[in-house]
């Protein structure tokens, strides 16, 4: 089982949020790009500010969820939202991925 914190679509997905734009070669690697499953965290936990992250108001991780959700459902990816505190988010999370682990995935 591979995780991946980010892959090809996401990347396209912030470059076109940071810089209006995005290579081709990388729209087509996201195209192209196939996994059973995306766990999408949603934006109901609380912002934390660290110097890597973007996006602290809540509209725009709003808008940025929406993106995301967007993009996997015009790709035909299948995909999960993750909600709750931490430790829900955990076991949702688990619960997913299980399946997948017993050799039946997602519809």
């Amino acid at each position: 089982m591979l995780f991946c914190d980010t892959d090809p679509l996401t990347t396209s997905i912030w470059s076109d949020w940071l810089f209006g734009d995005c290579p081709n070669w990388a729209r087509q690697e996201a195209g192209r790009r196939r996994y059973d499953l995306t766990l999408l965290m949603d934006v109901d936990v609380e912002w934390v500010d660290d110097a890597q992250r973007f996006l602290g108001r809540e509209e725009e991780r709003q808008a940025f969820f929406d993106r995301c959700r967007e993009a996997l459902e015009a790709h035909g990816r299948p995909y999960v939202i993750i909600r709750g505190n931490w430790s829900t988010r955990l076991a949702r999370a688990c619960a997913a991925v299980q399946p997948l682990l017993e050799g039946d995935p997602p519809s």
